[in-house]
C-alpha cells in the first residue's frame, strides 16, 4: 500500500487524542501497540505530535525514500526492473508503463519475466512494422500461452500508429483474440508441417505453402522475424499468421 505523507501527518497529529494510529498506517505495528499501551503516561501523545511535525519537515522525497522505498526506487530509476507482481502494479499506478509498439530493448528488459531473446524478438517485430493490439498479440508473437504474459498487462500500453502522421490511437482492450489459434487451436510448425497442413492456415495459399517449404529446405526458420523476412510477408500478414505458427 502506498503510504501518503499528508495522511501520515494527519494521523500523527491526531495522536493527541489517540496516539499510535500513524504507526499502524506506516506498517510499524509494534510501535503502534506500544503507543496504545503507554497511553496513560501521555508520552505517546507528545511523541505522535512531534512525529507529525517531523513528517512535515522531512519533505516529500525523503518521506517516500523512508516509508515507500519501492516507489522511490521506481521514480528515481527510469529503467528500474519490475521484479515482482507488486512492482508491476505499482509501476502501473505511477504511470511508468511500456508503450508496446514503440518499446526499446531497455523497456522490455525492465520485465525479467521475458528472456533477452524474447525481448529482442518483440523489438525486431515492431521495427519490421508489426503493431500489437493486445496482450494476446504479444503472447502469440512469442509463442506463449496468454496466461504467461497476462501478469504483465498492467504496465503494457497498446497504441496504434497511423504511419504517415504517427497518430497514436489507444488500443487497450481492442482486438482481443485467443493465443491458442484464432480458429480454436490450430498451431503448426512451419519447419515441419506438410503442404496440406500449411494450407489449412488462413491466408496461406498453395503457392505460399510451397514457398515456405522451399525456404525451409535451405535453412530452418529461426523465429517469426526470420519467417517474415524470408517470405517477404507484410506486417498485416504476419500479425494474422502469428496466431497459427510456432517454432
Amino acid at each position: 500500500m502506498h503510504k501518503t505523507r499528508p495522511r501520515a501527518i494527519a494521523l500523527a497529529l491526531a495522536g493527541i487524542m489517540l496516539p499510535g494510529l500513524h504507526k499502524f498506517y506506516l506498517k510499524q505495528r509494534g510501535w503502534g501497540i506500544a503507543y496504545l499501551m503507554l497511553y496513560p503516561t501521555h508520552i505517546p501523545q507528545l511523541a505522535s505530535v512531534l512525529e507529525g511535525i517531523w513528517y512535515v519537515w522531512l519533505g516529500q522525497d525523503k518521506f517516500e525514500q523512508r516509508f515507500n522505498p519501492a516507489i522511490a526506487r521506481l521514480l528515481a530509476t527510469p529503467y528500474a526492473t519490475l521484479n515482482t507482481p507488486d512492482d508491476i502494479q505499482l509501476a502501473a499506478q505511477l504511470e511508468l508503463t511500456i508503450n508496446v509498439n514503440r518499446a526499446t530493448l531497455k523497456d522490455w528488459q525492465r520485465l525479467p519475466q521475458l528472456s533477452s531473446a524474447q525481448s529482442t524478438l518483440l523489438v525486431q517485430l515492431t521495427q519490421a512494422g508489426l503493431q500489437f493490439n493486445s496482450v494476446d498479440d504479444v503472447a502469440a508473437a512469442l509463442g506463449l500461452d496468454v496466461s504467461v504474459v497476462q501478469p504483465l498487462a498492467p504496465v503494457l500500453r497498446f497504441y496504434y500508429y497511423d504511419a504517415p502522421n504517427e497518430t497514436a490511437v489507444d488500443m487497450d482492450g481492442v482486438g482481443e483474440a485467443s493465443a491458442d489459434g484464432a480458429d480454436g487451436g490450430l498451431l503448426i510448425n512451419p519447419n515441419q508441417a506438410s503442404l496440406s497442413a500449411l494450407m489449412m492456415v488462413p491466408d496461406i495459399s498453395e503457392a505460399t505453402a510451397q514457398h515456405i517449404i522451399q525456404q525451409r529446405k535451405i535453412e530452418p526458420y529461426k523465429d517469426l522475424v526470420d519467417f517474415k523476412e524470408r517470405l517477404a510477408l507484410s506486417a498485416e500478414a504476419i500479425t494474422s499468421l502469428m496466431y497459427y505458427i510456432r517454432f
